[in-house]
């Protein structure tokens, strides 16, 4: 399977700040196919359309843990389940407006209560950092944007299938 190789400390892929992905404020699904090969560096980021006040949406490895992080609007749901380095996960998290959700490998790993807004802003959409930094270390294969919630069955049916880019509410889909 092919991939693109990020090395911790310079490299990113940077998908400006374009529609329709900031017009998204009310749900989304971010869907993250990985490796990391350092899950305990400081915030490594998977995908960002953030900045250093939080101010959009995030998934990301906590800082110094092996636990993922979804933030919206700064608020911020956190695996319980550690992952290991150089182990291949599929990674979903969603926000439907009222919650948001972490999946691993298409089952339930977290979920809790948050209601608002997804702000909006001028951040660029980022694979493998943020804005001001924060570099994931690793591979990564798939990444997969919703304008929707998708539901549990949904993420775990399509967990390991290939997508045609077609599939309604998919605003970003890059398969390297």
């Amino acid at each position: 399977a092919n991939a693109l190789q990020f090395n911790g400390s310079s490299t990113f892929v940077s998908c400006g700040n374009v529609a329709p992905i900031k017009d998204i404020t009310s749900q989304i699904t971010v869907e993250v196919r990985f490796n990391c090969s350092n899950v305990t560096a400081s915030y490594p980021m998977l995908v960002t359309k953030s900045g250093v006040s939080d101010n959009g949406f995030e998934l990301r490895f906590g800082n110094g843990t092996s636990k993922l992080e979804f933030l919206v609007g700064g608020n911020n749901t956190t695996s319980p389940t550690s992952l290991s380095n150089n182990t291949n996960y599929f990674v979903s998290v969603t926000y439907d407006g009222a919650a948001k959700a972490i999946y691993i490998d298409g089952i339930l790993n977290a979920s809790s209560s948050f209601t608002g807004t997804i702000p909006t802003n001028t951040n660029n959409l980022n694979i493998g950092n943020r804005d001001d930094g924060y570099y994931f270390s690793g591979v990564i294969q798939e990444v997969r944007i919703w304008n929707i919630a998708r539901t549990p069955e949904q993420i775990a049916l399509y967990a390991n299938c290939k997508l045609t880019g077609q599939e309604e509410g998919l605003v970003y889909y890059a398969d390297f």
